[in-house]
């Protein structure tokens, strides 16, 4: 079976129907050939490009070299790239262009073919990744602040006419608006979840992104009073997670119907996974609170590279101030300082020697070291102190933790029972000798007795 070769009309109608925008130019860098495609996307006739050089379509914001390059290269076997194109009203955009040459039957270089494609619809999602690539580059250890941040990234990339982060508190069974961007003032902050599309279709329903790009035409148009309040069309939510369970949506909401892209639908998604990230170190926060707020030793964590202490539990304010009714993140204790520390034979340790401050200004490590705390209010505490610094991914260190048990208790014990067996010992070193000095006394008699000739009154062993 022969396969036959197209004729030239058959070529020409493909070219003038693919998608791309194809050209032909002639030696002198003219058009000769331009497809629909072409035609449409720049808004020229035909008549107006052809005989006319390409430079008519090419903006003036290219770099000159690169432009000058394009024809070399094509000469070579082609050039590929992007450029700056400009249409017939003057506005201008990215095209990616690939250049091949056209040679006839003797191999001799006839013309130049061109096929470019308009990519600003790519560059703008190209930019929105980016946006949020930056997001995710400018959190910091807030996780509060930075569900804020990524719900307002949220309406930046997507668009809309507000975002907002829905979370069900389960035990006041309401449905709150924790973080929202563009949020008119009179909309209800806390209210019941029942029909309202965040709790219906996304976490309490399909437990899974709704798209939603004609409210109009769905049930929450009626069930939703936020749709007919504010005149709402269309919505995009994606459900939040912790520790496996939807607790809350990230929706976008429009004023005007919609047609959510694949894009957007997978940056919503993206968005409500960083918030369910901020949500799960949240909960890890809380809990690591907690356990620092009632561990039975002190902790003190403090920043690098000044040692201003961020967090003290309350064991760590009652040991060193001699009170425990004061916060957690006492910003007093950058103000005032009441108390000493000191080695065991009482020599006062200055500020710089401290393990907590060696920790973060050094990387010292320290392991169950004995210091003596002498409190705001006069108290003496012996404390076993363990200290480290904390590092950052790079290794930095940006903060130094410190642990000290009061072992007062332990000490005064090991001390009382010290002198107790310094009193048994002196009082059997008395009794001891009071049982060499009756024997030197048995012997004496003996001896009189022996020597008035009467009989020895005690045995004695030796």
């Amino acid at each position: 079976m022969s396969t036959q070769v197209p004729d030239n009309t058959i070529l020409i109608q493909a070219l003038k129907s693919i998608s791309d925008c194809v050209c032909i130019s002639d030696l002198d860098d003219n058009f000769i050939f331009v497809n629909e495609s072409f035609l449409k996307t720049y808004g020229y006739t035909e008549e107006e490009l052809l005989g006319k050089p390409i430079s008519i379509v090419r903006s003036d914001n290219n770099c000159p070299a690169k432009v000058s390059d394009i024809f070399s290269k094509t000469l070579e076997g082609g050039w590929q790239g992007e450029l700056i194109n400009r249409r017939k009203d003057g506005s201008e955009f990215p095209v990616t262009l690939a250049t091949s040459v056209i040679l006839d039957e003797k191999g001799k270089f006839i013309a130049v073919m061109g096929i470019a494609k308009d990519i600003t619809e790519t560059k703008r999602l190209q930019a929105k990744f980016r946006s949020v690539a930056n997001l995710f580059q400018s959190l910091g250890p807030d996780p509060i602040k930075n569900i804020n941040t990524i719900v307002t990234c949220a309406c930046d990339v997507i668009g809309g006419a507000a975002t907002l982060y829905n979370k069900i508190d389960e035990r006041a069974h309401t449905l709150v608006i924790w973080a929202g961007h563009n949020l008119p003032p009179e909309i209800a902050m806390i209210d019941s979840p029942y029909g309202h599309i965040c709790y219906e279709a996304t976490i309490k329903g399909i437990d899974k992104t709704v798209v939603l790009n004609d409210l109009t035409s769905t049930t929450y148009a009626l069930s939703d009073p936020n749709v007919a309040l504010f005149g709402l069309k269309s919505y995009l939510g994606a459900p939040v997670r912790m520790q496996g369970k939807t607790i809350g949506s990230l929706a976008v909401v429009d004023v005007t119907t919609r047609n959510f892209t694949t894009e957007e639908i997978d940056l919503v998604e993206i968005l409500a996974r960083a918030i369910s990230q901020e949500e799960e170190r949240q909960n890890a926060t809380m809990i690591l609170e907690t356990a620092i707020r009632q561990s039975p030793s002190g902790i003190l964590i403090a920043d690098a590279p000044d040692v201003n202490i961020r967090i003290a539990n309350s064991k760590a304010i009652e040991i060193l101030y001699g009170e425990s009714e004061i916060s957690m993140y006492p910003d007093h204790f950058r103000l005032k300082r009441t108390w000493s520390t000191s080695t065991l034979d009482g020599t006062l340790i200055p500020g710089e020697n401290l393990p907590l401050t060696q920790a973060i200004r050094y990387g010292k490590v320290t392991e169950n070291e004995e210091f003596i705390i002498h409190s705001g209010n006069g108290t003496k505490h012996y404390v076993s102190v363990n200290a480290a610094p904390v590092r950052n991914n790079e290794g930095t260190i940006t903060a130094g933790v410190v642990l000290f048990h009061d072992i007062t208790g332990k000490r005064n014990t090991e001390m009382a029972l010290q002198q107790k067996v310094d009193e048994l010992e002196r009082f059997n070193n008395l009794m001891i000798g009071r049982e060499l000095k009756m024997i030197e006394l048995k012997k004496e008699i003996n001896d009189l007795l022996v020597k008035s000739g009467l009989q020895e009154k005690y045995m004695i062993h030796d």
